[in-house]
């Protein structure tokens, strides 16, 4: 037998092959039983409990606790947060925990999760049934094949993996990306390709999110949804509702419809349309000053990482539909107008507004100018009068600082 106090900082702790007792007491521990009868105790923070083959006694303490089940289990796993109960540890013990919000990892067996009425994180793999009940959820998943997914009450996150988690018969793992494009309707409760061929259906999910590099075609529903790409080229439509789109990486393609929705198309040459309602259109990047040293001693230099649009007209993003009637606003907030020594605290300047004016040089500037029917706004953060970031709007507009946040 094994005794483990932690501290307040974040700890580790492994058991042994005898009934072990554990304490993490404060900070984000990883508590792990073996294949005696263990007893860990999370503490405050938030706490990850791994039981192992004995009957074991896990308690989260305060804090966002979870309980994982990644050993190689012999059957799969049922486990009820409503209850506090484990009805099946995966070795056919059945065992207590107090305080636990989230489940997962899972096993290699179709393993069953059931959430409470509160905030619930459940992890699971193809072939799973997870249910969230009541409370804003959030649960993950690498395939949809065989899994029923129920957020139920509450808003939920459903979170498809680009890859897949293949167990082995003894119980190893590998790691397979996706090989075709993640097809996703929220309106019909339908998952038509989960990245790897794979369809199935979805039940109370409202936000949906997936990481993969091939791309994907998400459509939410007429509630407000939160649809988040990966890092290929997306297709996010948000129909009814106020929705948030998030583009990710790649060149995506946002559709708000109706409602005012808020548009962000992330890296990449993006296209964005609001569509009816007072939507935001939000961009991001910064800049700070840099140093190195050369044989005349110390040179400052600027440094701009690009956000959400390119440098050029040819590789600006595009807001298909912008409109100041409806109440459209362009959202610069997040770009550091001014060039700092001290990168840790970014962003925090706005820009100064032009119109049409030329820049001056005095860095921290934003203006626009129409060509070839098409309206391009500009923004100079170095005060080098190019400028470092270019957003394009179809069509001719007259501008004015109150279409932006700057």
């Amino acid at each position: 037998m094994a005794e483990y106090y932690g501290d307040d900082s974040d700890n580790n702790s492994f058991g042994t092959s005898g009934d072990d007792i554990a304490y993490g007491y404060g900070g984000n521990d990883y508590l792990r039983g073996a294949a005696g009868d263990d007893i860990l105790y999370g503490g405050a923070g938030d706490d990850i409990l791994r039981g192992g083959e004995g009957i074991d006694r896990l308690y989260g303490g305060s804090g966002f606790d979870r309980v994982s089940f990644a050993d190689a289990g012999t059957q799969g796993v049922i486990v009820d947060l409503r209850r506090q109960l484990i009805i099946n540890d995966g070795f056919g013990n059945r065992e207590k925990i107090v305080s636990i919000e989230a489940l997962g990892a899972s096993t290699r067996f179709r393993d069953i999760f059931h959430g409470d009425d509160g905030k619930n994180m459940l992890l699971g793999n193809q072939g799973d049934r997870l249910f969230g009940h009541g409370g804003n959820d959030q649960i993950q998943i690498d395939g949809i094949v065989d899994t029923v997914v129920d957020g139920g009450e509450g808003r939920d996150l459903l979170a498809l993996l680009g890859d897949q988690t293949v167990f082995s018969t003894d119980g190893s793992q590998e790691q397979l990306a996706a090989t075709s494009r993640v097809v996703v309707d929220l309106s019909r409760g339908l998952i038509a390709d989960d990245g790897f061929g794979g369809t199935g259906r979805i039940r109370g999910i409202e936000d949906f999110s997936f990481y993969a590099l091939t791309g994907g075609r998400v459509t939410g529903s007429d509630t407000a949804n939160r649809l988040e790409g990966g890092n290929g080229d997306d297709r996010l439509m948000g129909l009814g509702g106020g929705d948030e789109l998030v583009g990710g990486g790649g060149s995506d393609q946002l559709f708000g419809d109706n409602g005012n929705d808020v548009l962000i198309g992330g890296l990449g040459k993006d296209q964005l349309t609001g569509g009816q309602g007072a939507d935001i259109f939000v961009f991001a990047g910064f800049s700070f000053v840099g140093f190195h040293i050369d044989e005349q001693g110390q040179q400052f230099e600027e440094y701009f990482l690009p956000g959400d649009s390119g440098a050029s007209q040819k590789d600006a993003d595009r807001i298909m539909d912008f409109s100041s009637r409806q109440g459209d606003i362009i959202d610069l907030s997040a770009v550091d107008a001014v060039a700092n020594l001290d990168s840790a605290n970014l962003p925090d300047d706005a820009f100064t507004w032009l119109g049409t004016g030329a820049f001056t040089g005095a860095g921290g500037e934003a203006r626009y100018q129409i060509r070839n029917g098409n309206t391009f706004v500009l923004l100079d953060i170095g005060g080098d009068r190019g400028g470092e970031m270019v957003i394009r709007l179809d069509g001719e507009h007259v501008l004015t600082a109150s279409d932006f946040i700057l």
